[in-house]
């Protein structure tokens, strides 16, 4: 009876459910380059602050374009508010210690800017236009297609409504949340547009490794990973400068060589400009089972395409529960 005491009292120190944590991996990411300028009036993710530093060096101008393509209201976690609605409030030239009462009438005259602002939220366009077309800029009710042949693509739109904005405008912003990667693509295969900047949206939740490119669809809304936009890019000349946590700073090879060489790190690899910090993974068992694992805030890519594999499917969330 003592034996078969002890045997009990050794089987009830066994772990029977498996250890499961998430090692930390040493960072690549570079905060040297124009993320240390990073700092948001209206934008989500410091990207006031990027922008307010790259235009300050490039050369001066007097009138200044950018498209912004899916404004929302025109100031809700907006990356053109600052530019055309007000002066940048906390700096002028992009430097994190600028002083604001500093300005000068030349400054101000340089950094006249023009929009067009497209949106396809009724509700939310009836806010957009009571905040631009005071100012002149031009509001466009449409939800931008990606499809080549559709007079709603960005192309047509920007034939139809903006036809004074020159080929090289200033900065271009898409985000609309899954179709971003085609009306990119469409602006560079259809058109010989060449925005001097671009900042774009990336789905944040896949591995710097990824190239993803959602389907053409105007139904789909999957997104695209941050390489298959650099990716598109670099086959039109363009170069990945900076990113946030869900946008892209592209530009043209010869402004980064220019203007912007100084402020970017040497290293612009994806790795050095980018830090997965919302990433999915999954990885399998020997038991037939797929381990799925769940970023921080909850966002994960869809598995669908898993219902054809006979596994099991196991979800495990960031304190490394198992959820079924």
């Amino acid at each position: 009876m003592a034996s078969t005491g002890t045997n009990h009292k050794q089987s009830s120190n066994i772990n029977d459910q498996p250890v499961i944590r998430r090692r930390v991996v040493p960072s690549q990411r570079r905060r040297d380059g124009l993320i240390q300028y990073a700092r948001d009036n209206t934008s989500q993710n410091g990207e006031d602050g990027i922008i307010a530093r790259i235009f300050a060096c490039l050369p001066p101008c007097g009138m200044r374009y950018c498209v912004d393509v899916g404004a929302w209201d025109g100031k809700h976690l907006s990356n053109t508010f600052s530019l055309l609605v007000t002066d940048d409030p906390t700096n002028n030239n992009g430097s994190p210690d600028s002083n604001n009462n500093t300005d000068t009438g030349t400054q101000q005259q340089e950094r006249r800017w023009k929009g067009l602002l497209i949106e396809a939220d009724p509700h939310k366009m009836i806010d957009l236009q009571a905040l631009h077309q005071p100012l002149s800029n031009i509001c466009v009710h449409n939800a931008v297609s990606v499809q080549p042949s559709s007079p709603n693509n960005l192309p047509s739109i920007l034939q139809d409504y903006a036809p004074d904005f020159p080929l090289d405008f200033d900065f271009l912003c898409i985000d609309i949340d899954g179709g971003d990667y085609w009306v990119l693509h469409e602006i560079f295969v259809a058109t010989k547009y060449r925005p001097k900047v671009i900042c774009i949206e990336f789905n944040p939740t896949m591995p710097n490794d990824l190239v993803y490119i959602p389907p053409q669809s105007d139904v789909i809304r999957q997104g695209a990973s941050l390489a298959a936009l650099v990716e598109l890019a670099e086959q039109w000349n363009y170069v990945l400068v900076e990113t946030t946590l869900f946008n892209a700073f592209l530009v043209p090879h010869q402004i980064y060589k220019d203007h912007l060489q100084q402020e970017v790190p040497d290293d612009r690899s994806i790795e050095a400009l980018h830090e997965v910090s919302m990433g999915t993974s999954l990885y399998q068992l020997y038991v037939r089972h797929i381990i799925y694992y769940i970023n921080e805030l909850g966002f994960g890519l869809g598995c669908s395409s898993l219902e054809t594999v006979s596994h099991q499917l196991v979800f495990i969330d960031p304190a490394g529960t198992m959820v079924h």
